[in-house]
């Protein structure tokens, strides 16, 4: 159970919380909530005065599952989802990320040298051949010494980042790159460039001393793609931070402008992300404005009012397919499209037409929704049926900024 500090704003008894992997809608009580996110994990969280907690309560079918490897022996199999995406939704420029993997810094040796060692020189003690002993016995110490030799200078890697990240703006310079890792192996330095640089940047946020990235850059020599691509990255997540309350303080705005500058944010991409802030704060705006209705070319009862209308499409996702490994099962999880049309939100339905064939469901059914910008859908659970609807369109936020309004009413 872990305590975090709330971020997010109420609407009623539906509450919106940004997170950075996407925007999750829960329902409850001042003090209680309890909800669903998008792969089907409920969870309860609860608290007062900023101070929360949340508890996972597992997936809708634990128990099937659990029962399932339960027959298969005394060991089960963990699951691990990979997502990939299949090109179906309409997912926003500004939400796309660059690929970063941050590699292992360090390893530690495992014991198996160490117990050869000590084993080649109990055999070396009860031989009786001289030279055998000898080579043996030599040859058992310096697996011990090798042993011992590559776990210290794991430790000595593992200190040298902890003083690193120690260090506050002002700090961060090549004298001290040059004093802290002194003994570190030279292959070693670049991986241990990485996990500091993004400590470093973050310390800047947190601190407000913005430095110029070029500083950094020739203190830590570091591959310039790889460089380019965390520092994107850790910006694009600045931008999602800020957003998590949906607006943008001055001081705020001017930190962003003052990192996009000092380091050297490409245009396009800041541009991208104008665009997702001003959705967010119209996402925001909606839910303080009268809802108005629109016309459409479709007709509608006379009680009956349409909100919202757009090209769209209905997905389902589904393990493209599965491989065990170590223990693990591995799912690569996609969205595959069910139907493609236009899609209507009235105050009293959720519909989708394409031809003739027209899906609609009752707004009254609606239990909860899940608005992922991450993966450019909304999911929209319904009372009685085991998975949501998967919905994308290319005014997402709108979208789900209006449904979340009429539930609301």
């Amino acid at each position: 159970m872990a305590f975090y500090l709330r971020k997010g704003f109420n609407f009623g008894p539906i509450r919106i919380n940004l997170s950075k992997s996407g925007l999750g809608l829960s329902a409850g009580v001042t003090g209680a909530r309890i909800g669903i996110n998008s792969r089907g994990q409920s969870y309860v969280h609860g608290g007062r005065h900023g101070l929360y907690y949340r508890k996972n309560l597992g997936s809708i079918n634990t128990s099937r599952g659990n029962s399932s490897n339960t027959n298969q022996g005394n060991w089960k199999l963990d699951d691990k989802e990979i997502f990939t995406d299949t090109g179906l939704t309409y997912l926003p420029q500004s939400i796309q990320k660059p690929e970063f993997i941050l590699p292992t810094l360090t390893t530690k040796v495992g014991k198996a040298t160490l117990f050869l060692g000590i084993a080649l020189i109990i055999v070396a003690l009860f031989t009786q051949a001289i030279e055998f002993k000898i080579g043996i016995g030599l040859l058992g110490a310096a697996l011990i010494l090798w042993n011992r030799r590559a776990n210290q200078k794991v430790v000595q890697i593992e200190q040298s980042l902890e003083k690193l990240l120690a260090l506050n703006p002002s700090e961060q310079n090549k004298n001290n790159w040059d004093l802290l890792t002194t003994g570190i192996p030279e292959k070693a330095k670049p991986t241990l460039a990485l996990h500091c640089i993004q400590s470093w940047l973050e310390s800047q946020i947190e601190s407000g001393q913005i430095t110029p990235i070029n500083q950094i850059q020739s203190v830590l020599n570091l591959d310039k793609t790889k460089f380019k691509n965390l520092v994107i990255l850790i910006y694009k997540d600045i931008v999602e931070e800020v957003l998590a309350d949906h607006q943008l303080t001055e001081e705020e705005e001017k930190l962003i402008s003052e990192i996009e500058s000092k380091w050297e944010i490409a245009p396009p991409v800041i541009q991208e992300e104008k665009k997702l802030i001003a959705q967010f704060k119209r996402l925001r705006e909606i839910q303080f404005e009268p809802l108005t209705p629109i016309v459409s070319e479709k007709s509608f009862n006379s009680d009956e009012e349409l909100y919202f209308e757009s090209e769209g499409r209905l997905l389902h996702l589904r393990v493209l397919d599965s491989w065990q490994q170590n223990k693990i099962r591995y799912k690569n999880m996609g969205y595959k499209l069910d139907i493609q049309g236009i899609i209507r939100l009235t105050d009293k339905s959720i519909s989708i037409e394409e031809g003739r064939n027209t899906r609609t469901y009752p707004i009254r059914q609606v239990e909860d929704i899940y608005l992922s910008s991450e993966n450019g859908v909304i999911e929209i659970f319904l009372q009685n049926r085991k998975s949501p609807l998967v919905i994308t369109c290319p005014n997402l936020f709108k979208f789900a900024a209006i449904l979340n309004k009429i539930i609301e009413a």
